[in-house]
C-alpha cells in the first residue's frame, strides 16, 4: 500500500540554510507536490519518491552500500540535481522505521558532494536539502504497510 503526503502547501516557505550560510527560498519548481512511499514485499524494497511541477527529465543513479547488505540507490536529475527517489533493498517490513535515519544521512552525503552553484545561478544542493527536511519531518511515509 502506497502512502502519500502532500509538501508543496506545507513546504512552500521553506528557508534552507546549507552549510550554515543563508540560502533563500526555493522556487516552486524545487518544491517536490507529493511524495509518496511503498514497501514491496517479495522483494524487500522500500522506495519514497517526489513528484514535482514540471515533467520528469533524464535522470542518474547514485548507489551506496546499507547497513544490512542491501542497497541505497538515489536517483537525481541528471541537470537539477532533484532528488527524484530514494530506495532501499534488503530492508524486512518491521525495519522501515529505522531506516529513515539512514536514507536522511545518504542525502545529506551526496548534497555535500555537489556544487552549491552551477553556471546558470542554480544551487542543486537545495533540493535536497528540503528533501531531507521532509523525510525527517513526515513519519507518515515510513508507516507503509506491506503490500
Amino acid at each position: 500500500m502506497q502512502r502519500v503526503v502532500e509538501v508543496g502547501p506545507r513546504y512552500a516557505s521553506e528557508t534552507l540554510i546549507l552549510r550554515g550560510e543563508f540560502r533563500g527560498k526555493l522556487s516552486p519548481y524545487d518544491i517536490p507536490e507529493q511524495a509518496r512511499s511503498e514497501y514491496d514485499v517479495p522483494g524487500r524494497r522500500f522506495r519514497v519518491w517526489f513528484e514535482y511541477l514540471t515533467p520528469d527529465e533524464p535522470r542518474k543513479s547514485v548507489r551506496l552500500m546499507a547497513s544490512g547488505g542491501g542497497a541505497i540507490v538515489v536517483q537525481l536529475g541528471k541537470h537539477s540535481n532533484k532528488l527524484y527517489s530514494v530506495e532501499i533493498t534488503g530492508v524486512n517490513h518491521d525495519q522501515i522505521p529505522r531506516v529513515r535515519l539512514e536514507i536522511v544521512e545518504a542525502i545529506k552525503d551526496i548534497a555535500s558532494k555537489l556544487p552549491q552553484h552551477d553556471p546558470r545561478n542554480y544551487m542543486p544542493a537545495t533540493n535536497l536539502g528540503l528533501a531531507k527536511a521532509v523525510l525527517e519531518r513526515e513519519s507518515d511515509l515510513f508507516a507503509v504497510s506491506a503490500s
